[in-house]
């Protein structure tokens, strides 16, 4: 038979609390800096894109969305001399312009599903967090009766098991 005294599940409540509190504050540190990772990557391909247009096709830029560039636009070289809008045209038609405007959608792609895909293991740590603290004060309830108070352990344990699975295929997602 199982046994446990009385300060065990105060101890498993506590714990887990403390554990799910200082996770939250590991994944956020985590997203932010990630994010400002994801935005640095972003603007320095967004830098490098320009500098070579400008470089290349001799064409200054003041732009609003780095995709405009992507393809060759009338509308953006209406104020072009002939020269310059056939340089710009075949800048936009070789392959490492293509190649650099694939790079910066995956970028912004990462970007925009940071959060999206943080937001369902969050959650679950936030669930649990919330259990813990309605379970820390009956704990003393909960042992009065040892399968209640078995069955409870198993619950958070597996719940703590597949938050955490779904971090850790989180945290690896945004490095592959």
């Amino acid at each position: 038979m199982i046994s446990f005294s009385e300060a065990t599940s105060l101890y498993f409540y506590s714990a887990l609390l403390q554990g799910n509190a200082a996770l939250i504050t590991l994944v956020a540190m985590f997203l932010v800096y990630r994010k400002q990772y994801l935005d640095a990557i972003f603007d320095n391909l967004e830098k490098r894109t320009i500098d070579y247009l400008s470089k290349i096709a001799n064409v200054a830029t003041n732009y609003s969305d780095i995709f405009h560039f992507e393809k060759f636009n009338n509308e953006l070289c209406k104020d072009l001399d002939s020269t310059s809008k056939e340089k710009f045209k075949n800048v936009t038609e070789h392959s490492s312009w293509i190649a650099r405007f694939d790079e910066l959608r995956d970028a912004n792609k990462k970007r925009g599903e940071l959060w999206q895909n943080a937001v369902m293991p969050i959650r679950l740590v936030f669930i649990i967090l919330g259990a813990s603290v309605i379970m820390l004060p009956l704990s003393d309830q909960i042992h009065v009766s040892a399968w209640l108070e078995s069955l409870s352990f198993l619950v958070y344990v597996s719940s703590e098991i597949i938050t955490l699975r779904l971090l850790f295929k989180f945290i690896k997602g945004q490095f592959v």
